[in-house]
């Protein structure tokens, strides 16, 4: 009798809706970077490639005046002699004769050599138009090194953008 009982409320326990106990979760918003802005406001940009430059929108109900100048991005990552290194430029236009501050730039640079992990560096600026990053790698000459920068760039009332870069 002991036997069938417990047979019984362990076949319960097993047919109750796992749901049953399960703890309660909070909603998490998936849109958000992190950067306090919203992906649909936001380009990534993950082709593999050691240049990249980009033109951002104007994002509607922003704020921005008419009169506001749009900034224009590079992004950069390099491979040579010792040093792996990316760097983040904000310019004035296309020309790229001008540099501009923005709300945050940033550039990260994770180095390889040989397929192997070397290391990482970041730097993250506020209100300025440069971030450059590097890795300093000893005896690299006539190896097979890699730099993968990773960019960020936001300036209130434009499209946000976040490319990866690489370089050899």
């Amino acid at each position: 009798m002991k036997k069938t009982i417990s047979s019984l409320v362990i076949t319960a326990l097993l047919l109750l809706p796992s749901a049953a106990f399960a703890e309660t979760t909070q909603n998490i918003d998936t849109n958000s970077l992190g950067y306090g802005k919203s992906a649909d406001n936001a380009v990534f940009d993950t082709e593999k490639a050691p240049f990249k430059e980009f033109s951002p929108s104007a994002v509607s109900g922003e704020g921005i005046t008419l009169s506001a100048v749009a900034p224009f991005y590079t992004a950069v990552s390099d491979f040579h002699g010792d040093t792996g290194d990316s760097i983040s430029n904000a310019w004035t236009d296309s020309s790229q004769s001008k540099r501009m501050n923005i709300d945050h730039i940033g550039a990260r640079s994770v180095v390889y050599l040989n397929k192997g992990y070397v290391g990482t560096n970041s730097n993250h600026r506020y209100n300025e138009n440069q971030a450059y990053s590097y890795v300093t790698v000893p005896n690299a000459f006539f190896n097979d090194g890699e730099v993968y920068g990773y960019h960020a760039f936001e300036q209130s009332g434009f499209t946000s953008w976040y490319p990866e870069t690489y370089g050899t």
